[in-house]
């Protein structure tokens, strides 16, 4: 569902990129090979979660607009709804905040005029609606990431980790909303978002900016410790919210376990950190003591998003092959 389409704007990507030929971590296995860790985890929580597909379908898509119109007639998938009520942003002469909110507020009222107010104009939630939206996605999940007019080369990839971290929050006995939370979190914060970031965010959002903006990640980065917690006497050249990405099981089993090696020292040590913390003018928050801003973060947000990912890299794999762990 869309809320306050009056407020949306939509911008389309280029065309697709090539997708890999690799063999995915869903592809099916012969019965005399032994499951693997994804296949064993969709078996046995088979009438619980539909894990995403690993590529876009048209047809999945079809079903959710079928099931849905048949309880609101006037039900529009994104792009559709998108393309009949949103002002499109000008590339070429893109317009301000300002412009588009004026746009769009004409569009709108045009619309009304013509056709009477409706979900869409009036860009008020129906709970009851959107809670039956969500059950058709949740029954008849797409992949989002790889559907027509974004170029996300590792959507597939993308699908694979989360579906793996959505199993083993239920593993550990998350909720099934809990364990999808978790693992759309841990998404964002260990697996390459870029091409996400630029081919739709970026590219309805930086022109406000002047200029073209590109989102890259970039590892081992130099650290300024005049405004950051130094703790590279006790080994640790690094920072709580900086992740290193690499395409590779290996490389992020060994990141991320040093990742927690510093949260663990920090969490055991708060007394050496804290007065580490103490000396920094550049860094605290005002009215934010150090354990809002340095430990709960840990506690709650980097340290369990650091654990789920390793236990997706250690026990699952995610690319370019047929993910045969047990």
């Amino acid at each position: 569902m869309i809320s306050s389409i009056s407020n949306t704007t939509q911008i389309y990507a280029p065309s697709k990129v090539a997708k890999t030929t690799a063999v995915s971590a869903y592809s099916d296995v012969s019965s005399a090979k032994p499951l693997g860790r994804m296949e064993q985890m969709q078996e046995k929580y088979k009438d619980v979660y539909s894990p995403i597909p690993p590529k876009y379908s048209k047809e999945i898509e079809d079903l959710q607009v079928s099931m849905m119109r048949e309880k609101y007639p006037d039900y529009l998938p994104l792009e559709q709804a998108l393309e009949k009520y949103a002002v499109k942003i000008n590339i070429d002469n893109p317009q301000s905040k300002e412009e588009l909110a004026i746009l769009q507020k004409e569009k709108t009222a045009k619309i009304v005029q013509e056709e009477g107010e409706n979900y869409y104009t009036k860009g008020v939630i129906d709970p009851v609606r959107s809670a039956y939206e969500q059950e058709v996605i949740n029954k008849h999940p797409n992949n989002l990431w790889d559907r027509p007019g974004v170029s996300v080369s590792n959507s597939k990839e993308l699908a694979s980790f989360y579906n793996a971290g959505v199993y083993e929050g239920l593993e550990s006995g998350k909720s099934l909303e809990e364990a999808k939370t978790i693992a759309g979190h841990t998404v964002r914060s260990f697996m390459d978002m870029s091409d996400y970031y630029n081919n739709t965010i970026m590219k309805s959002t930086s022109h406000f900016a002047g200029e073209n903006i590109e989102f890259t990640y970039t590892n081992d980065k130099p650290i300024n410790y005049n405004n950051r917690i130094d703790l590279r006497e006790y080994g640790f050249d690094m920072e709580v919210g900086t992740t290193n990405i690499y395409n590779n099981e290996q490389s992020m089993i060994v990141s991320i376990q040093r990742k927690l090696d510093y949260y663990n020292f920090i969490l055991t040590n708060q007394d050496t950190v804290k007065s580490k913390y103490d000396n920094l003018d550049n860094f605290k928050t005002n009215n934010i003591s150090f354990d809002e801003q340095i430990i709960k973060p840990i506690q709650e947000r980097y340290k369990p998003e650091s654990e789920l990912a390793l236990s997706i890299f250690s026990q699952y794999k995610i690319f370019n092959s047929v993910d045969i762990r047990v």
